[in-house]
């Protein structure tokens, strides 16, 4: 027993010298839903220095605040935040809108499509129409202007 007790003072010498040194341990999470911790013993530059008792069993290492808390205000900052946001109003205008969008589409789609359907067919029937006339128009066109040509008397020839 005496050699155990004596292997367990020279642990515990050795582990107050690296406090000295700012051995540390700071919980850190494993898992942010459950909010398990684990520990991670670094030395922290510059760290103030403690008391650390030789004898205790067992031997306390102090710790510095881990990053959870951190990670736990700004989860609590953003769910504040979220909370706070007018959800039910803005789905309630998203719905009226999409609501009024689609009346809109729906009137486009039974009363302007059919009708617009209706002029270009006419508009395309009259050029039809049309297309025999305008075939004739270069040909009068010289026509106008060999006659208006020998009136003034010169002769002004228009490509064909």
């Amino acid at each position: 027993m005496a050699q155990g007790a004596a292997e367990r003072e020279k642990m515990a010498r050795l582990v107050g010298l690296l406090v000295d040194r700012g051995l540390r341990a700071e919980p850190r999470p494993v898992n942010l839903l459950t909010g398990q911790l684990y520990l991670s013993l670094n030395f922290v530059p510059h760290a103030p220095h403690v008391s650390f008792d030789v004898q205790a069993v067992p031997l306390e290492i102090p710790t510095v605040p881990g990053g959870m808390e951190e990670v736990q205000e700004r989860v609590t900052s953003i769910l504040t935040k979220v909370d706070a946001l007018p959800l039910r109003h803005i789905a309630q205008g998203a719905d009226q809108s999409l609501a009024s969008l689609n009346g809109t589409l729906n009137h486009i789609d039974k009363g302007l499509v059919p009708g617009a359907q209706g002029t270009l067919s006419s508009a395309q029937q009259t050029l039809e129409a049309l297309r025999p006339c305008c075939k004739r128009i270069p040909r009068q066109a010289s026509a106008c202007a060999m006659h208006s040509g020998r009136r003034s008397g010169r002769y002004v020839r228009y490509a064909q």
